[in-house]
């Protein structure tokens, strides 16, 4: 049975949304606000050791009619805690690159997608 649901992580703090299974960043750009690539964000998991902050997940052509970066998701964890986020089917669209903006590096987040 396939599935069209991705796994994709940022390991070590803030970085572009990586694709596990692949390597590859998650989302692409286009000069065509018609061609700007929709990743739909189902579900999150976050781990922070370290320090309090926010999480935010951005998309490269989130705002301003998909011609600025823009947070799609932002949220707080607090010291030596974890977060899990579902969205749903429909999930929250992200246009563009997708990146992680975390508090350290040792805040590691997995993202699901589809």
């Amino acid at each position: 049975m396939s599935s069209n649901i991705i796994t994709a992580m940022v390991t070590a703090g803030s970085g572009p949304l990586l694709n596990v299974a692949t390597g590859s960043t998650i989302g692409k750009n286009s000069g065509d606000q018609a061609q700007v690539q929709t990743t739909r964000i189902l579900a999150v998991h976050a781990h922070n050791v370290t320090v309090a902050g926010f999480i935010a997940i951005n998309g490269e052509k989130q705002i301003t009619g998909k011609t600025a970066e823009g947070t799609a998701i932002r949220f707080r964890m607090g010291v030596s805690s974890d977060a899990d986020l579902y969205m749903g089917e429909p999930g929250v669209p992200v246009y563009g690159k997708v990146s992680v903006s975390c508090p350290s590096d040792l805040t590691s987040i997995t993202v699901f997608i589809a």
